[in-house]
């Protein structure tokens, strides 16, 4: 599964986020720097780090945990 995380640069919640990411096998995860892109800046600057299923774009927004991040997957 391909999971998008919108990021920002020096977010130290989006690194506790990529690290409970990163314990979970099977999911690719593609990070997004909602500075590169002024539509995704408006739209999740404010929110990040939230990630998104390509699948069926649904988002789970921060706070989060590993649990949490299983379930969205489910």
């Amino acid at each position: 599964m391909n999971l998008i995380l919108f990021t920002g640069p020096d977010c130290h919640l989006c690194q506790l986020a990529k690290e409970q990411l990163a314990a979970i096998s099977d999911v690719h995860v593609i990070p997004q720097n909602v500075r590169e892109d002024t539509n995704l800046y408006h739209r999740y600057a404010m929110q990040i780090p939230v990630l998104k299923r390509e699948d069926t774009n649904q988002e789970l927004n921060w706070p989060f945990c590993e649990n949490d991040i299983r379930s969205f997957i489910q």
